[in-house]
């Protein structure tokens, strides 16, 4: 997760664990449950 994310993706820290989103710059719809909030493509969980 360290490495640098794709193009367009961000890695930001979402519900607590470390994730790449989609910026809002290039869908600013976001995440369709909370406005504002950067759509998740892939969160690292562990348990």
């Amino acid at each position: 997760m360290e490495q640098s994310p794709p193009s367009g993706y961000s890695l930001e820290m979402q519900y607590e664990m470390p994730s790449f989103v989609v910026t809002l710059t290039i869908f600013p719809e976001g995440y369709h449950v909370e406005n504002g909030t950067p759509y998740i493509k892939v969160g690292k969980a562990t348990g």
